[in-house]
């Protein structure tokens, strides 16, 4: 994995991400790449990365056998995610602060071009999401491609074993506030941002009851012996009996859900494999 990261080439502003996080103090001296700088900054900023011993994923019918036959969870870029808030990282009062710029930052960026680079950040980080609740209907409604998909139950001990470390998210009314330009503040100011815009979201999604886990390089990471159960949709119907012969070929439990008539919730029938075979 490469040292020095890019984040940003808008009008003639080079950054280099680890250099520039070291130099706050945000990163040890002996971090030498983005992922794992940020997730030592995460621990030491007290961001826990032991969750319940149970996590999971809602997954669409296009990525659903393929993730569970090949043992991977998927990271994807921060900008694909739904929230425009995600990772939003404000930085036009930042250059002005590190001595990037001398003049008044305003006369460099407008809020399009602030949204720029910051997107060119949050191009850096990859993030691959789980929940503790695998009977959401919210959610089994926008990941799971309404009901057609699986949620995969994973051991999150063993996550971490793979280097996934999941770590949960806080909900809140408001977004960071930017830097009020005191440069004796900055570096207490960058501590709380950095670490509050990957890990805050708005409280209208406090429902998926998130934890995240964040990358920067390989978009799929492997997570052998990591999935415990697959819960699978009420409406799936093409790729099901893939999903489930791929289940008992490597001896993962699988539920089958339902929906009665008389209430609102899941009915689980559930499947258990011989792992032994």
């Amino acid at each position: 994995m490469a040292s020095e990261r890019i984040v940003s080439n808008v009008f003639g502003i080079k950054v280099d991400t680890v250099a520039f996080l070291k130099q706050w103090g945000l990163f040890d001296q002996n971090i030498e790449d983005l992922e794992a700088g940020v997730n030592s900054f995460l621990d030491k900023c007290g961001f826990s990365s032991n969750p319940s011993k149970t996590l999971y994923r809602y997954r669409s019918p296009k990525h659903m056998v393929d993730e569970i036959a090949n043992h991977y969870v998927h990271y994807s870029s921060v900008t694909s995610m739904s929230d425009p808030y995600d990772c939003l990282f404000s930085s036009r009062r930042t250059y002005k602060n590190i001595g990037v710029l001398d003049e008044d930052p305003e006369d460099y960026f407008d809020d399009v071009s602030e949204r720029m680079i910051s997107d060119l950040i949050r191009e850096e980080i990859n993030v691959c999401c789980f929940s503790t609740d695998c009977t959401s209907f919210s959610m089994w409604d926008q990941y799971a491609s309404g009901h057609r998909g699986v949620c995969i139950e994973y051991d999150s001990r063993k996550l971490q074993k793979h280097n996934v470390k999941p770590r949960k998210v806080k909900y809140n009314v408001k977004s960071f506030k930017r830097f009020n330009g005191q440069a004796k503040d900055f570096a207490e100011y960058l501590v709380g941002h950095l670490s509050g815009c990957v890990l805050t979201k708005n409280r209208d999604y406090r429902h998926e009851q998130e934890w995240r886990s964040f990358g920067t390089g390989a978009s799929k990471v492997q997570i052998e012996d990591a999935i415990n159960c697959v819960y699978i949709g009420s409406r799936c119907s093409k790729g099901r009996n893939k999903v489930i012969q791929t289940c008992r070929d490597l001896g993962i439990d699988y539920v089958r859900m339902s929906v009665p008539d008389d209430e609102y919730s899941f009915v689980q029938r559930r499947h258990s494999v011989d792992r032994n075979l």
